[in-house]
């Protein structure tokens, strides 16, 4: 897929930095498309350097839990 051969050209450490910004940042708003951009980086972590998982799992069971905000344009 695409969205696996770009992730592809950052490293591990560079994709987690992203993450934690990302999940910490004071927006108070998510889109869709950007809970499951969060999700498809969180499992491209698991599966391709699973020893780099442990630090962004909370982030990972965050945004499989977390719901679309409502916000009109």
């Amino acid at each position: 897929m695409a969205t696996e051969s770009l992730l592809d050209l950052f490293q591990p450490t560079t994709l987690i930095q992203t993450l934690k910004y990302q999940a910490d940042t004071d927006a108070d708003w998510w889109d869709q498309r950007h809970i499951d951009a969060m999700v498809r980086v969180c499992e491209y972590i698991a599966v391709t350097y699973p020893e780099f998982y442990k630090q962004i799992q909370p982030i990972h069971q965050q945004f499989l839990n977390k719901e679309a905000s409502t916000h009109e344009l």
